[in-house]
């Protein structure tokens, strides 16, 4: 069952009432939208109604996940299961209680985004990511068409700061939907916005990080740009290890980036200069599995 067009924006909708309609409409159907994305929404509903029935759809899908396509039992007597469905499995069971932890954190650290049990809990987040996009490394794309904006601004992980989200010039009016895997689409995401937020964290009073898109011509952009503590760097100093010694800008999860994109055939681009961290990625709109 694809997610229908409207529920992306009404997850992140100012009026609780379309918020309260999403809801009910994921309770409706427990096994449609990722356990990432209702665990967002969980973290970010100020209605303790609303975020109630979050909390009910993922217990429910914990008491009864989703039958698996059984094959040929492995040597250990086990079924086995194929690698989508394996990867969804380690998402459902794994990404709850990340987000368990990090919503406790918050609440009981002071200055919890720029404490070491943050960066601990984001670093378990992206050896869960590491595993995911190595098990989707050689299945088929799961294709879907999104809102590009609802995911650029659903997929921000840090409920502590607020980005600066602005469409470019040529988009003033229409909202571009691309055709893309969801779930890689938002590992990519992530990673880079934890970037933001880790490189933005290390200074005092950073500005905001900015993101900004476009679509033109059946191809789109998306731009994230954040502070870091150094001067300059470029994707070949992070690119080997997915660890950059550069000062501020750690680079954690870039090896993860590229594997996610060159699945989607997606192009993306690393720099910094004076001062200011870049990330670019470009794509077609429509992903040919």
């Amino acid at each position: 069952m694809e997610i229908p067009d409207w529920i992306l924006s009404a997850l992140n909708s100012e009026s609780p009432s379309l918020r309260l309609k999403a809801a009910l409409w994921a309770k409706a159907n427990p096994n449609v939208l990722s356990v990432t994305m209702l665990m967002r929404s969980l973290q970010n509903e100020p209605v303790n109604q609303i975020r109630q029935i979050f909390n009910d759809v993922l217990a429910a899908r914990q008491a009864s996940p989703p039958e698996t396509e059984t094959k040929a039992p492995s040597v250990m007597g086990t079924p086995h299961v194929d690698a989508p469905e394996l990867a969804r499995l380690i998402r459902h069971e794994l990404s709850p209680p990340i987000g368990w932890i990090r919503r406790a954190g918050n609440k009981e650290i002071e200055e919890f985004p720029k404490s070491g049990t943050n960066d601990a809990v984001n670093r378990l987040e992206r050896r869960v990511d590491a595993i995911v996009a190595l098990i989707k490394a050689d299945s088929p794309l799961e294709l879907v068409s999104v809102d590009l904006e609802d995911v650029l601004r659903g997929t921000w992980p840090d409920f502590a700061t607020t980005p600066s989200f602005s469409p470019a010039q040529e988009l003033i009016g229409r909202r571009p939907n691309i055709q893309t895997d969801l779930g890689l689409f938002e590992l990519i995401l992530s990673n880079v916005y934890q970037n933001a937020v880790d490189a933005s964290n290390e200074l005092e009073d950073p500005p905001p990080v900015s993101v900004a898109w476009s679509e033109v011509d059946g191809r789109f952009w998306v731009r994230v740009s954040n502070a870091f503590r150094g001067s300059q760097f470029d994707v070949q100093d992070v690119e080997a290890a997915g660890i950059s010694t550069k000062a501020g800008h750690q680079g954690i999860g870039i090896s993860l980036v590229q594997s996610a994109s060159a699945r989607l055939a997606y192009g993306f681009r690393v720099t910094g200069q004076s001062g200011v961290a870049t990330f670019t990625l470009t794509g077609e709109v429509a992903v040919n599995a």
